[in-house]
């Protein structure tokens, strides 16, 4: 503990406490009366002479609570202070827990690592505890919980079969922490499989004075064994699939397709074997079985072929585009029917475009008609010459107003997929469009020219690079650039759209938004899948670093001095004196 002041020309103020003692000190002279009657007095007299000095120092309340007051006075203008080391850390923890797929791993008790994990972090909560989860992407899963609501959540939490980014998660509690007093407690098995290095991020605390402790869930000397997938490779109609022997020694492993009967092959310790196979259309489950194997996770392999059909898209237009067809068709998964306006099929197609129409050949209410088919579908409408006089307003949300005739670059705002790639060139005139709704995707000149616009569960896209105003139809990004935008518009999937990571996020709908996959298998209502493949946590090896283990690990005090001003609570003493001395004059009848 450490003591100090911080003004020491408080030392001036003392001056009033050794006034006060000299003006207690100064009696009035007495006055001597001559009383001969009563000469019994003469004695008393002689007394209270002697007494004198006893009798100017008696107590008097009142002068003990003014010294008292000018005492604390003078301290309080000294601005005394105090530094005393406490704990203020241990009450507030941020738990980083790891619930990745290695997490499900067992001991030779039986006891897995997750559970392990659990265990201890209920032993060491603290008065108020958040969680941030290790997976793919990590998450904050609590905030600011007492004891009993962060065991709570413990006995409710669940392993995933996700991948672990540990770093990451680690930074995220040093945004939680931001501006407060706390320490941070990662439980993992220190397999980091994408993001920032965890010890470069660990460094990123200790710069900014927040304690942290790595707890490692594996054990030295536990060996544990693995066989499986790592990897798969897709193409048209059959995928190539990765198997890992992680074991010293060989291993023989037996893989079923759809359960059919199983192939026996050989794989060496260590090595990787890559197998092709043949998948039916719809969904197809690989499974390998090994016996000198601990870990689950990755032993089934759920895939999802897309059954073909074709994107069905309507073209309405006055003057057929030969380049504009040839494109669309240029993938063979497309099937273009085109027709010319007033009438319109309006039923069984997944896109409608409308391209080089004539003023007054739409019939009224033709656009607005379309908001409908946006459920599910997509509508194009490439900018002609008098759009701005016609109804796409009804359609678009917005205004297509005055042409522009100049010149110029289009410039690409969203980098995306679905423009990767891709060069627009440069457009002759355009059309002025403000207050849109939707993503502008490119501009010429500052002006929006190709806006993509959700509507309900599909979407309209005003596109205003056409054959009339650029050489774009002339570049060999053009059928690529239609290809894209009529597999993305029309929700066309390839097996690599459909078979994903566990631990990734996967677009529904714009009304669904977005689900998290955190376990291997099929979803079959939305006709995708996910599986772990990833070979940093099928590898169960041992990682050796500076840490604790999770079985012996128990929380210790992180001291730090605390700064205490003693200023404010000398001021409260003083206030408090003050109203005695007052109440007591009140009581005696002097006020």
């Amino acid at each position: 503990m450490d003591f100090g002041i911080s003004n020491y020309y408080g030392f001036y103020s003392i001056i009033g406490i050794i006034l006060l003692i000299i003006f207690y000190f100064i009696r009035s002279k007495p006055k001597e009366l001559s009383v001969p009657s009563l000469m019994f007095f003469l004695k008393q007299k002689k007394n209270a002479k002697r007494n004198l000095i006893l009798r100017r120092i008696r107590l008097d309340w009142i002068f003990l609570l003014q010294f008292f007051i000018l005492l604390l006075i003078f301290l309080a203008l000294l601005e005394p202070w105090v530094d005393i080391q406490r704990d203020l850390v241990s009450d507030n923890i941020i738990f980083i827990l790891d619930i990745s797929a290695s997490s499900q791993v067992r001991d030779i008790n039986g006891v897995s690592r997750f559970d392990a994990m659990r265990n201890k972090a209920k032993d060491i909560a603290g008065d108020r505890n958040s969680v941030i989860l290790i997976k793919r992407e990590p998450i904050i899963a609590l905030t600011d919980a007492s004891r009993s609501e962060f065991k709570n959540f413990l006995d409710n939490l669940e392993v995933s079969d996700s991948s672990s980014n540990i770093g990451d998660a680690i930074l995220i509690a040093n945004e939680l922490l931001y501006g407060k007093k706390g320490r941070v407690i990662v439980f993992s098995d220190f397999k980091n499989t994408g993001g920032i290095d965890p010890f470069v991020a660990k460094s990123v605390l200790l710069g900014q004075n927040i304690p942290v402790k790595f707890i490692d869930l594996g054990r030295e000397n536990e060996l544990r064994r693995n066989v499986g997938f790592v990897n798969a490779i897709f193409d048209e109609n059959n995928v190539q699939v990765f198997i890992r022997n992680y074991n010293k020694n060989t291993e023989n492993v037996k893989l079923y397709l759809n359960k059919n009967e199983g192939r026996i092959f050989t794989i060496n310790g260590g090595d990787l074997e890559i197998i092709n196979l043949e998948l039916t259309g719809g969904f197809n489950e690989i499974k390998i079985e090994a016996v000198n194997n601990d870990f689950y996770a990755d032993d089934s392999l759920y895939l999802v072929k897309p059954i073909e059909e074709k994107i069905n898209v309507l073209l309405i237009t006055d003057k057929l585009s030969g380049f504009l067809k040839a494109a669309l068709t240029s993938s063979g998964d497309v099937n273009v029917v085109i027709k010319e306006p007033p009438v319109i099929p309006e039923d069984g197609y997944d896109i409608y475009i409308f391209d080089n129409i004539e003023n007054n050949s739409l019939l009224p209410g033709t656009y607005s008609n379309f908001k409908e088919k946006l459920q599910n579908g997509a509508v194009i409408i490439n900018s002609y010459k008098g759009i701005e006089y016609s109804e796409a307003k009804d359609l678009l949300g917005y205004s297509v107003n005055n042409r522009i005739s100049d010149n110029n670059k289009v410039v690409i705002e969203q980098y995306n997929d679905l423009l990767e790639g891709i060069d627009f060139g440069s457009v002759n005139w355009y059309y002025n469009i403000s207050d849109y709704k939707g993503i502008n995707l490119a501009s010429a000149n500052g002006i929006p020219i190709l806006i993509l616009n959700e509507m309900g569960d599909g979407y309209v896209v005003y596109n205003g690079i056409t054959d009339e105003n650029s050489g774009f139809f002339l570049s060999t990004s053009y059928p690529i650039f239609w290809t894209k935008i009529i597999k993305e518009l029309s929700n066309y999937k390839e097996m690599k759209d459909v078979n994903l990571f566990t631990g990734s996020k996967y677009f529904v709908s714009n009304s669904v938004g977005y689900i998290e996959l955190n376990n291997i298998g099929f979803i079959k209502d939305y006709g995708i899948s996910a599986n772990l493949l990833s070979d940093l946590e099928s590898d169960l090896g041992y990682v050796k670093i500076v840490s604790d283990s999770v079985n012996e690990y128990s929380l210790e005090p992180v001291l730090d001095y605390v700064h205490y001003d003693l200023t404010y609570f000398l001021l409260v003493l003083i206030l408090i004196l003050l109203n005695i001395e007052f109440l007591h004059l009140k009581l005696r009848g002097d006020l």
